[in-house]
């Protein structure tokens, strides 16, 4: 992609700065506003709200994670798609809400007490 239009624009993220109406926040809300965008209009603005909380338990062996997707039920569409000889309306809802609930435990996480010293002394001085 080097020396390409696409190129020079940079990454995913340097490009969307310069969108109006898209806020990057650490929680995952994102605003998308209504309005044109190249052979689309967007009647709605779109609203979504992702929520994640983890916890670790028994020296970090044990974690729990909960995660809620589009909890306010806002992500739906309302986009009026047109060219030279059609126009075509589409409203969804998407069915993004969700939870997770997941639990992860590692396995032999004590560390080794072997630290490495002392041990082929005997065969260093030996040489």
């Amino acid at each position: 992609m080097a020396g390409t239009v696409l190129g020079k624009m940079g990454t995913a993220e340097d490009v969307l700065k310069h969108v109006p109406s898209i806020v990057k926040k650490k929680d995952g809300y994102e605003v998308v506003g209504k309005g044109n965008t190249m052979n689309v209009y967007l009647a709605k603005e779109q609203h979504v709200l992702d929520v994640s909380i983890s916890k670790s338990f028994l020296k970090d062996a044990l974690t729990l994670e909960i995660k809620g997707n589009d909890l306010l039920y806002k992500c739906w569409d309302a986009d009026l798609l047109y060219n030279q000889k059609m126009e075509l309306l589409q409203v969804s809802k998407r069915g993004t809400r969700d939870l997770q609930l997941t639990l992860r435990y590692k396995f032999n996480t004590t560390r080794s007490k072997y630290k490495g010293t002392g041990v082929g002394n005997a065969e260093l001085n030996r040489l």
